[in-house]
C-alpha cells in the first residue's frame, strides 16, 4: 500500500518536473528572442542616430528622426525591463525544479526502503513456511 502511494507521487512530482522543465524552455526561447529584439533595436538606434547628424536635413524630417529615436530608446528600456522580468521568472523556475528533484531523490530513497522491508516481509514468510514444512517433515519420519 505505502509503496503503490509512493509510486503515485514520484508520477505527480515526475509529471510536475516535466510541466516546469518544458515552461523553463519556452521562457529560454522567449528571453532569446528578446535579446535579439534588443540588439536589432541598438543596430537600428545606432544608425539613425548617424543619419541625424550627418547633413542635410530638413526641419520635418529631423523632428520625424528625432521621435523615432525616442521610439527606439523606450522600446529598449521596455524590452530590458522584459528581458529583467524573464530572468528573474527564470530563476524562480529552476528553484522550483531544484526543490522537486530533491523531493523526487527523497521519494526515490523511501521507495527503495519499503521495497526492502516488503522483500524482508516476504523473505521472513517464506522462510516461516518453509521452517514448518521442516517441521512437518520431521515429524512424518519420527
Amino acid at each position: 500500500m505505502l509503496l503503490k502511494r509512493l509510486e503515485r507521487i514520484i508520477e505527480i512530482k515526475e509529471k510536475k518536473k516535466e510541466e516546469k522543465e518544458k515552461e523553463l524552455k519556452e521562457l529560454t526561447e522567449l528571453l532569446n528572442i528578446t535579446e535579439n529584439e534588443i540588439q536589432r533595436t541598438k543596430e537600428e538606434y545606432a544608425k539613425n542616430y548617424s543619419k541625424l547628424f550627418s547633413g542635410l536635413m530638413e526641419g520635418s524630417d529631423f523632428y520625424i528622426l528625432k521621435d523615432y529615436l525616442s521610439y527606439l530608446e523606450d522600446r529598449e528600456k521596455l524590452l530590458i525591463q522584459k528581458r529583467l522580468y524573464l530572468v528573474k521568472k527564470m530563476d524562480e523556475i529552476k528553484e522550483q525544479l531544484l526543490s522537486i528533484y530533491r523531493e523526487l531523490k527523497k521519494l526515490e530513497t523511501l521507495k527503495e526502503k519499503a521495497l526492502s522491508t516488503k522483500r524482508k516481509e516476504e523473505l521472513k514468510a517464506l522462510q516461516k513456511k518453509i521452517d514448518e514444512i521442516a517441521l512437518r517433515s520431521k515429524e512424518a519420519f519420527v
